[in-house]
């Protein structure tokens, strides 16, 4: 079915109603049908990062340059990009650090709240039983 049209479709809880072409007959279609009869139309953001990185990779090792400094170059840029991956991590480390200690402080804040509310509640039953 790769290919077919469904002119007329009207969504439906369980996927599409359509009037099949050719027949006029309606028929009901999954979400997996229409996915199937589309094709994948995800994103196409790995693909093109995989095209740059190869493509990155083959200009460097096509690259007008002699081998030493093509290998110079390469270990430059590893390098590089290490320093740039601890430098992440550590800066996404610290963000995380200080987001679980402010969600700490709200938590016992919250739970301060919880018991307050409890033994005031507890408090009060008390009292109630004491009037009776």
């Amino acid at each position: 079915m790769t290919g077919n049209t469904w002119h007329g479709a009207k969504s439906t809880p369980r996927g599409l109603v359509a009037e099949l072409p050719f027949t006029g007959r309606k028929e009901s279609i999954t979400n997996m049908e229409k996915f199937e009869m589309n094709g994948y139309r995800g994103s196409a953001l790995p693909f093109f990062l995989t095209g740059l990185g190869t493509g990155i990779a083959l200009a460097l090792l096509l690259a007008p340059r002699s081998g030493a400094a093509t290998r110079g170059l390469i270990g430059r840029k590893v390098n590089e990009g290490e320093d740039w991956i601890k430098d992440t991590a550590a800066a996404t480390e610290d963000y995380v650090l200080s987001q679980a200690a402010g969600l700490r402080d709200r938590v016992n804040e919250v739970a301060e709240v919880i018991g307050r509310s409890t033994a005031r509640t507890a408090g009060a039953k008390i009292l109630e039983r004491q009037e009776i």
